[in-house]
């Protein structure tokens, strides 16, 4: 699946078969077979000239955008509420769900239901035994299909898999996204937004496993045995995504391709106590190339001023106004389905059952009202900024905030 437009999938690595043998197409076992070329497209990216004010890049993307990872703030972007097919960015969010409940150290034994499953493979063999450790790392670190499938069988089952995602969903106030399994293989009724991305890119920052796992650059992937006492060779896995440890101050987090979804992208990044974050949906041609600029596009803005406030972390429950408003909510950029009515997203009555006068009132208080968010969202980047830099006086350490683990569900 993550596979970039032009770009087939890996053959079997060098030595990944049966030991004392040459690597062969053996049944049910290594990597999956080359994927079908990408449709050709007539769109165009053209890395812009970045800087401090000026526009940020055009990515030929359906949905995206880019801003603070902390605060929520969009400084860019269009169509961020418009659900898109999420391919392997999705990845992030089963990772976010099925990592609290499984323990690193348990080994999975592999079946042909994880060998036959589409897309991109590490190449587990039928009978293999791998540690959820080492599951995790291919799942995020190559976007392995298979690895994805046997987290999910480790977690209770594919059923139990989905009911743990729907659950995190929830937790997160997750408005226009839906997972249906835990590849982001392109299946009905699985979409996810960019502004639901960048919700689950900032909790997944706050798990400091998962962003070891992604900030991995070359891992190896160990030898196994097949059910028919074949022996196969262990290689070295690379991190698809290239952000960390190649972008400035990168941190990952993940890249996805199909057919389907065309190319998307989760892209996190750290500089002088400050996260940037950019996120692409249904992006047409150069994805990595587009992320990494809208990155840097956000590095370079000295103070940009907000267009949307992404609620990145749900109400409490006894907060004011929590029961109405339990979704993070995004004050503009809305959905490509609401950009021709122009009532859409407020909650006011149409403009006939109310006179001149009102709609004034009304239109002077909402300007407030954004005004007001807009205002608090800088303070508190700053306070942010103000707390991360008294905390890294010099080299990054880990960072102590991590989300709290979830219980088991059972």
């Amino acid at each position: 699946m993550l596979i970039a437009p032009g770009q087939a999938a890996s053959a079997t690595p060098a030595g990944h078969g049966p030991s004392g043998s040459a690597s062969g197409p053996l049944a049910l076992a290594g990597p999956a077979p080359e994927q079908p070329a990408p449709e050709e497209t007539t769109a165009t990216y053209a890395p812009p000239e970045i800087t401090d004010g000026g526009p940020a890049p055009q990515p030929p993307a359906g949905g995206w955008l880019v801003g603070d990872a902390e605060t929520g703030e969009v400084w860019a972007g269009e169509h961020i509420e418009q659900p898109f097919a999420p391919a392997s960015t999705l990845k992030l969010f089963s990772a976010l769900a099925l990592e609290p409940v499984l323990d690193k150290d348990e080994v999975y034994t592999a079946t042909a239901e994880e060998v036959r499953v589409d897309g991109t493979k590490v190449g587990m063999v039928d009978g293999g035994e791998y540690t959820i450790d080492q599951l995790f790392h291919a799942m995020i670190m190559s976007s392995a299909n298979d690895a994805s499938y046997a987290l999910a069988e480790a977690a209770g089952g594919q059923d139990r898999a989905q009911e743990l995602m729907a659950d995190l969903a929830d937790e997160l106030g997750l408005q226009d996204s839906r997972a249906v399994n835990t590849s982001g293989l392109d299946a009905d009724g699985q979409a996810f937004s960019a502004r639901d991305l960048m919700v689950v890119a900032h909790h997944f920052a706050q798990n400091d496993y998962l962003m070891e796992v992604a900030g991995t650059d070359v891992y190896d992937w160990p030898g196994a045995t097949d059910r028919d006492g074949r022996r196969w060779d262990g290689f070295q896995i690379q991190n698809h995504t290239r952000v960390a440890g190649r972008v400035d101050g990168g941190l990952g987090l993940k890249n996805g391709y199909t057919q389907n979804a065309r190319g998307s992208f989760v892209a996190l990044a750290e500089r002088d106590g400050r996260r940037v974050v950019s996120v692409l949906l249904r992006n047409e041609t150069m994805t990595r190339e587009a992320a990494v600029d809208l990155l840097e596009w956000g590095f370079a803005q000295s103070d940009p001023e907000p267009l949307a406030m992404v609620r990145m972390d749900p109400p409490d429950d006894d907060e004011p106004g929590a029961s109405a408003a339990p979704h993070p909510v995004a004050e503009n950029l809305h959905a490509a389905a609401d950009d021709d009515d122009a009532s859409a997203g407020t909650a006011f009555p149409p403009a006939a059952l109310w006179g001149a006068g009102a709609l004034a009132v009304l239109a002077l208080l909402l300007g407030l009202v954004i005004g007001l968010r807009a205002s608090r969202g800088r303070r508190n980047r700053r306070r942010q900024r103000d707390r991360r830099s008294a905390r890294r006086p010099g080299a990054q350490p880990a960072r102590s905030d991590a989300r709290p683990a979830r219980r088991p569900r059972h």
